[in-house]
């Protein structure tokens, strides 16, 4: 699996002592990290590791490059390069491969395991469950009529304050969000987006899921260790992308059988004992909203 600069460099950060560029690339573009062998090219998609005092910045910048030097003291310049990260001249350029190989490898079987568990054992949650290894922060999928799908890393008290669920606990927090014109816009957005929160819901990291062009159901990443940018956006995006998929089949696989509309509705209709947020939650699946009448 590939990753970014910025992830690289928040690792980094959590081990060592780091100067690096302003700017940084969220793009996933950089496979397994290499010692650096002067005077070869730097070459796409690589990240250099040099402990070399004689090392050369190109004068050309690397959109999809990370230079991490060590073993000289560096400083970085007002105008810095961007993607350059500057270690403590004592740190070993072999320590920082060592690590950041643990750091690929790390991602590589959280991306598999992903893969294997929808080939297996396809389930939401069992994704969210497998992702909090890579996402200590709460996780949340809901549909957009606030159903609950599945929950990671979620602590119960949390549970009633949230946007888990229409319920009347959560009715305040519901309402709320129908006239937060931030919210309202959020279903429109594509790709990974911030969304700020307001007085009765917290900020989140955000990921539409979409069915036939229309957002249905969304991932939510809540503020916790990881930070809430564009550090970790790819990685929402791909664990997103996942969940559509397991998404998309199930209801393609149930649509006919278990949950048609008209056995929905009469089940709401005749079983006083219907649990209502299984009924949000299959009427979701069938690509039925809370703005449709």
């Amino acid at each position: 699996m590939k990753l970014s600069a910025q992830l690289i460099v928040y690792h980094l950060r959590q081990h060592f002592s780091v100067a690096a560029s302003s700017w940084l690339s969220s793009e996933p573009h950089l496979e397994y990290p290499v010692i650096y062998q002067a005077p070869g090219p730097l070459t796409g998609g690589k990240i250099y590791i040099s402990d070399d005092p004689d090392f050369l910045i190109p004068s050309h910048h690397l959109a999809e490059t990370l230079v991490i030097l060590t073993g000289k003291s560096r400083y970085l310049e007002e105008d810095d390069y961007p993607n350059l990260c500057i270690l403590q001249e004592t740190v070993s350029a072999v320590s920082v491969l060592s690590f950041l190989q643990e750091i690929f490898l790390k991602y590589e079987e959280w991306n598999q395991g992903l893969f294997d568990l929808i080939l297996n054992q396809p389930s939401v949650q069992k994704l969210i469950d497998l992702s909090t290894s890579v996402i200590p922060n709460p996780m949340t999928v809901i549909g957009l009529d606030f159903t609950v799908i599945a929950t990671g890393n979620q602590p119960d008290n949390q549970l009633k304050d949230g946007i888990f669920g229409s319920t009347e606990e959560t009715q305040n927090v519901v309402n709320s969000l129908k006239q937060d014109s931030n919210y309202e816009e959020a279903q429109y957005r594509t790709g990974y987006f911030y969304y700020p929160g307001n007085h009765t819901a917290p900020p989140a990291l955000c990921v539409n899921i979409r069915r036939s062009g229309k957002t249905g159901y969304r991932l939510l990443i809540r503020p916790g260790e990881l930070p809430l940018d564009d550090t970790f956006g790819f990685v929402a995006e791909h664990l997103a992308s996942l969940i559509s998929y397991v998404l998309s089949t199930k209801s393609v696989a149930e649509h006919d059988t278990l949950y048609p509309l008209h056995r929905i509705f009469h089940n709401l209709l005749t079983n006083s004992k219907a649990d209502y947020v299984e009924v949000s939650h299959q009427l979701t699946e069938n690509g039925w909203l809370s703005s449709h009448s």
